[in-house]
């Protein structure tokens, strides 16, 4: 847009200079060709080389101008030697207007226009020409967008344009011109435009009407306007008006939003993603200078419905070849959100995703900063449903954060942060997760386990502490840990008195429920596996204590377990069991040997825990 905008006011300068030397030779240069004098004097004015092998005048009420092989040099040290050129050009323009102005333009062909758009080492862009290099011109307080002075193009044709804008941080914005073209059947009417061919590699085609040129040239009144782009699976349409319509700045109207495939859409503003997914959305779009905003905006994505809102500052120049980050801020909230169904649209069965491992690389200098804010009453993931989402993203210089993100799961209130921040090698992750009162039972149908002995409700402290290129390779030698405690609940006599290999489990088969106390587990993980330890269970029938290991990545266990004797009958032989195998079918069988209760208390309990994690740990009654 920034390109397409400069690339106007240049060509538009061009032909004014072109034309109005050309009508100061009509009378005697009919048929001459003036390439030569007109260049070399279009060379002094803009402070640059400029060759034309051929230009042509032919005078009359319409001044006939035709013009061959034009270039115009580029700033010292620029990207390519030229910074314009036109393969050919004719223009047909009345001759009053040349005095009088507006320039009135009957009709202009160009072909093989190409514009190479970029600054210097200064940060001067190379389309200031001549003394508005170095004594920038302020805009008219009455016409900051020139509009009164743009030419009146009654029918213009382009072919083969390549217009081409380098960044502040050296990004190339590329749109190609295959054909364009502008019709308006009279100054005072409707002005059509239409236009087919690439931005940044992806095809795309423009379709436009505005009120007519004299509207136009009348800055005091907004220019109404409609405005289409599409790409084979997707349609952009804004209706509404802009007070500097040559810019697009002081739009005021609705935009309008119909894709097949997301991706397809953001690829074209060189935003990559596989999620190719259907959307729609609709709302008003205003724009004020740096700042775009669309307040109060609703849709759907795939089948699930959102509204939300939009903010975009433009990012501003802070130095000669710098510009500083776009500023956004973003609000949506879904009703429900089926992961399962946009997986499917995009490709992803199976639960498991198509994209790369590679965790997100975190720019230190990204062009985008800001923050958004994501809710959702509902959303569906396998058999899993979290409701009550409320969740805040955060972008900034070298620092990626997701923060205050809470849900309820499995009836239990979590909490989650996650910061990534760049590391040596890759990316650092650190994470922490907190839940509060998960429904026991219900956390075991989610994690594919069979129903517990305990029901009640389970509360956590988890963090996890990652660096890498991938995320097994990060996984691989991540470190984490997990408190889990309850206060309160029940759970099967008949596993108390199996813990104690008590007697009484044999005549009577340990029927009815113990009442709860406390529970306590502890897990020092690296890599999602380690020590599970202590784990210590109080209950009205006798206290159970243990130890073991735990592998979260495959799903594994080997705990052993016995009743504290203190705690137990005195017809309990209080005999160590142990618990081993994967989650969904453990075996428990009598262990062998000793019970070890030194490592209840080893250095891979409460003293390897992070400070957070060692206050939950320690204010379990089950520590008294």
């Amino acid at each position: 847009m920034i390109a397409m905008r400069r690339a106007a006011i240049i060509g538009s300068l061009f032909l004014a200079i072109v034309l109005a030397i050309g009508l100061g030779g009509i009378l005697l240069l009919e048929a001459t060709d003036i390439a030569g004098p007109v260049g070399r004097y279009v060379a002094r004015k803009a402070g640059r080389p400029l060759t034309i092998a051929s230009l042509r005048v032919r005078p009359g009420r319409w001044v006939t101008v035709e013009l061959r092989d034009l270039r115009l040099a580029n700033v010292p040290g620029g990207s390519t030697p030229e910074m314009v050129t036109i393969g050919r050009a004719t223009a047909e323009v009345d001759l009053l207007s040349l005095v009088a102005g507006p320039m009135l333009v009957r009709r202009l062909d160009l072909d093989g226009l190409r514009i190479v758009l970029e600054r210097n080492a200064e940060g001067v862009g190379n389309w200031k020409l001549g003394d508005a290099a170095t004594k920038p011109r302020p805009p008219s307080p009455h016409d900051p967008g020139g509009r009164a002075n743009f030419a009146t193009l009654l029918d213009a044709t382009l072919h083969a344009g390549d217009i081409s804008y380098r960044t502040g941080s050296g990004a190339i914005l590329r749109t190609e011109l295959a054909n364009l073209a502008i019709h308006a059947d009279g100054g005072e009417r409707p002005v059509s435009l239409a236009g087919e061919g690439a931005y940044n590699g992806s095809p795309v085609f423009l379709r436009a009407t505005t009120a007519s040129f004299a509207e136009l040239h009348n800055p005091a009144v907004p220019l109404v306007m409609e405005l289409t782009l599409t790409t084979s699976e997707s349609g952009l349409t804004f209706k509404g008006a802009a007070t500097d319509p040559l810019h697009l700045d002081g739009l005021d109207g609705t935009l309008d939003l119909d894709t097949r495939k997301l991706g397809e859409l953001l690829a074209i503003f060189q935003v990559h993603t596989s999620l190719d997914l259907p959307m729609r959305f609709s709302g008003k779009l205003l724009r004020t200078g740096d700042l775009w905003r669309l307040p109060n905006t609703a849709g759907t994505l795939s089948a699930a419905t959102f509204s939300g809102m939009l903010e975009l500052t433009e990012g501003k120049r802070v130095g000669p070849k710098r510009v500083g980050p776009d500023l956004l801020s973003l609000e949506l909230a879904f009703d429900k959100l089926d992961v399962n169904e946009l997986m499917a649209r995009a490709g992803m069965t199976g639960g498991k995703s198509h994209p790369s491992d590679t965790l997100p690389v975190v720019d230190k200098d990204p062009g985008v900063v800001g923050e958004a804010r994501v809710s959702a009453k509902r959303i569906v993931y396998g058999a899993t449903e979290v409701s009550d989402v409320a969740a805040r993203g955060m972008v900034m210089p070298g620092k990626v954060a997701l923060s205050d993100a809470r849900f309820t799961v499995v009836g239990a209130k979590a909490d989650l942060s996650i910061v990534m921040e760049p590391a040596s090698k890759g990316t650092n992750l650190v994470g922490t997760a907190k839940f509060e009162g998960a429904d026991i039972g219900q956390l075991a149908r989610m994690l594919g386990m069979d129903r517990p002995p305990l029901e009640g409700r389970l509360s956590a402290r988890a963090t996890l502490t990652m660096s890498g290129l991938s995320l097994p390779e990060a996984l691989k030698a991540s470190r984490g840990a997990v408190v889990l405690s309850m206060n309160g609940g029940v759970v099967s006599r008949q596993l108390v008195q199996m813990a104690a290999a008590d007697l009484r489990a044999l005549f009577s088969g340990g029927k009815g429920k113990a009442r709860i106390a406390c529970l306590l587990a502890i897990a020092d993980l690296q890599g999602l596996a380690g020590p599970l330890a202590p784990i210590r269970l109080v209950t009205t029938e006798g206290t159970i204590e243990g130890f073991g290991q735990i592998d979260l990545s495959n799903r594994w266990l080997d705990v052993t377990i016995r009743a504290e004797p203190s705690t137990t009958s005195s017809v309990a032989l209080d005999t160590p069991i142990r618990i081993h195998g994967g989650f969904d079918n453990p075996s428990v069988l009598p262990a062998t040997g000793t019970f070890d209760r030194a490592r209840l208390t080893g250095p891979y309990a409460l003293n390897r825990l992070p400070p957070d994690l060692q206050q939950s740990a320690r204010a379990s009654p089950c520590m008294q």
